[in-house]
């Protein structure tokens, strides 16, 4: 029987222990384009801003 995107879905994420297995599961559907990047670019943005806020002394 095959599986839907949401029973796809559904097994990866049942089936994270880790932060990097996010990753390596969003790979192993095809998402690494799409959401890795989105979520790197996002934690970079953050940093940056973070970093910079410390740079003024505004928190």
């Amino acid at each position: 029987m095959p599986s839907t995107l949401l029973d796809r879905n559904l097994r990866v994420f049942a089936s994270i222990p880790t932060s990097f297995g996010v990753l390596t599961n969003l790979y192993n559907i095809g998402f690494s384009g799409g959401l890795t990047a989105t979520l790197f670019v996002a934690i970079l943005e953050w940093l940056k801003t973070t970093k910079e806020s410390r740079k003024e002394g505004t928190q």
